[in-house]
């Protein structure tokens, strides 16, 4: 079930802007193969495998190059990258909990730990081991914990941390690249079609928050969510397919760029979800206060706002339009300022009830508005 999002068509520009990060970030250095293999201290062993004569073993310790122990990899992340890409492995397993995946990849047996230590085995010989570590890097980078700012590659990508996106310096243009001119190109569109396919059922959603109260079960609302979850998971597919078979790295994060994207728009939904069932939570509000008609409008008014800040962040990355992004910056501060303003005003109506249901209600339209200021930091 979808509804029209205001969305440019697809296939109207093709530039798209290439985000800049500090040098320090983990999208800057990517995983650091390099690293991996030269310099004084090599962090890959390779040494004959025990279960099987004539194959290798190699153990990689990506952990040894960030200093004191820390955590590598996202478990969660790391499990929902293994996932997407289950349908070209062997075997999958992994634990968030536990930190520890595995996986069957060309006959390879892989095994993956949260500290970053991984361990390859049945590898043909040396130059198989180093193919499957590039293969693998790329597989999991968007884990991967920036050195920077400890965030993961997906939460950098969009800047959520604050620290690891650059600005191009003053009177320079921010670099770009014609998708056309990416092999890969196929996927990354793939990708973000399916990414304006989910954002059109939170928009559905929202309709449907705006026509509370809604009277018996809502079929609807489980059908919005099915199609939301499988578009997204077809995205993040199709993004992972795009950053490991680009081979640049500067191009590559584009892909995870959709990654980054398609976790905002959970968000944006999980938000939307606790709206609606906020709401439901108080069905005779408005009855017993009649006084919370209007708050309630105003919050769901900017809810609206919110969402359309989104959209127009995606735009804007979508067709490399830095000025439309530098406009959601705008917008983001000016609801932000309005939400403010409508908390004071419940808050000094001296009820208590309404004052909590405005509160968590702010709190959410929030964070939908803060995921538009995330994407639009791909461009501005």
């Amino acid at each position: 079930m979808t509804s029209e999002v205001d969305f440019e068509p697809s296939r109207r520009g093709t530039v798209l802007v290439l985000p800049r990060f500090e040098d320090a970030c983990v999208l800057s250095e990517g995983v650091g193969f390099d690293r991996l293999i030269a310099g004084e201290e090599r962090l890959v062993y390779v040494q004959p495998c025990v279960a099987e004569r004539g194959r290798l073993m190699a153990t990689i310790n990506l952990g040894e190059a960030a200093g004191p122990p820390r955590q590598a990899f996202d478990p969660a992340i790391l499990c929902s990258l293994l996932g997407a890409y289950r349908s070209r492995l062997a075997e999958v397993r992994c634990s968030p909990g536990l930190g520890i995946g595995k996986m069957r990849w060309k006959g390879r047996e892989i095994s993956l730990f949260r500290r970053g230590k991984i361990v390859i085995r049945r590898a043909l010989n040396e130059r198989d081991v180093y193919r499957t570590i590039r293969f693998l890097l790329r597989l999991i980078w968007g884990s991967v914990t920036c050195g920077l700012c400890g965030r993961t590659a997906v939460n950098c990508v969009v800047n959520e941390c604050g620290r690891c996106a650059r600005a191009p310096p003053a009177r320079e243009k921010a670099q770009t690249v014609r998708l056309e001119a990416l092999l890969s190109a196929p996927l990354w569109t793939r990708g973000y079609e399916d990414l304006e396919r989910a954002a059109a059922e939170i928009s559905s959603l929202q309709d449907l928050v705006a026509k509370l109260p809604v009277e018996g079960p809502h079929p609807p609302i489980e059908r919005l969510e099915s199609d939301f979850r499988r578009y997204v998971q077809r995205a993040v597919h199709s993004a992972l397919l795009f950053v490991i078979e680009t081979p640049e790295r500067d191009k590559a994060v584009l892909g995870l760029a959709l990654m980054g994207l398609a976790h905002g728009l959970e968000m944006v939904h999980g938000s939307s979800m606790r709206i609606l069932r906020r709401l439901e939570g108080e069905p005779d509000l408005l009855g017993a206060l009649p006084e919370a008609e209007g708050p309630i409008k105003a919050v769901l008014g900017a809810m609206r706002t919110a969402w359309e800040i989104n959209v127009e962040a995606m735009r804007a990355f979508r067709h490399g339009d830095s000025d439309s992004g530098l406009r959601v910056k705008k917008r983001y501060g000016k609801l932000r300022e309005d939400l403010s303003k409508l908390e004071e005003e419940t808050a000094r109506s001296g009820d208590e009830r309404l004052r909590l249901v405005i509160e968590d209600l702010v709190r959410e339209v929030g964070t939908i508005a803060q995921r538009g200021l995330f994407a639009a930091q791909l461009v501005a």
